[in-house]
């Protein structure tokens, strides 16, 4: 059986979402799938961007020789097959449960009206194709619920090291991992450092654009030698 996994790359930008794609092959190929994963470049820089990038994947022809289409995060759900299976990531939130807020980039303009309505008719129509529709989280299936009223099952996918984690008890920091974005609000974690007085550390594991910001947030609180 042949499996095409759909995975949306915006260019230079690796998270959860690329190891999830990545290990999803890994375990259909060791179930003697022939697995491929196909990945199209995302851009929402401007309005025009994001309906081509969101275009790009409805004009994709993946029907011939492929018996099944995984699509993961938007827009790569768009995809037109008559097998496909989506495993919902994430929405283009800044239409959804950011709007409104400082993450979501839109306002009341006329254009950004259309934008976002377009993109609501393209998420209800294309999720709505799918034969079966997971969440990889309920907070995901929740939201799809709220705005879409469509039922995804959430499906929790092992850790990428599943089997090697283990607790050799607790020390005097916080950890937080994850990529260094303004929408991960890395600067509330540094913020509340600033409160603390018990003499608590915190480490940061990460990378992104906001890495410059975020060291000089530490630098600008006094805390470089807790953080």
């Amino acid at each position: 059986m042949r499996v095409c996994i759909c995975a949306t790359q915006v260019p230079f930008t690796r998270g959860g979402a690329e190891i999830h794609v990545e290990s999803l092959r890994h375990e259909l190929d060791a179930r003697g799938f022939q697995t491929e994963v196909v990945a199209l470049p995302f851009s929402a820089r401007t309005r025009l961007d994001l309906l081509k990038s969101s275009l790009a994947w409805r004009l994709l022809d993946l029907q011939v020789g492929v018996d099944l289409v995984i699509a993961t995060r938007f827009p790569s759900y768009l995809i037109d097959h008559p097998n496909k299976v989506v495993w919902l990531i994430h929405q283009f939130r800044a239409a959804y449960d950011l709007l409104g807020t400082r993450y979501g980039g839109f306002g009341n303009r006329t254009e950004d009206r259309r934008v976002l309505e377009m993109i609501r008719e393209m998420d209800n129509r294309t999720l709505g194709e799918a034969r079966a529709l997971f969440s990889n989280a309920r907070n995901t299936a929740d939201r799809l619920k709220r705005f879409n009223g469509l039922d995804a099952r959430p499906l929790y996918h092992p850790p990428q090291h599943d089997g090697s984690y283990r607790c050799d008890g607790f020390g005097d920091f916080v950890l937080g991992v994850g990529r260094l974005d303004k929408l991960k609000r890395f600067d509330l974690l540094i913020r509340a450092m600033a409160q603390t007085t018990n003499g608590v550390r915190c480490k940061i594991a990460g990378t992104g654009p906001m890495r410059d910001e975020v060291e000089q947030l530490i630098a600008d609180l006094g805390l470089s030698d807790r953080v």
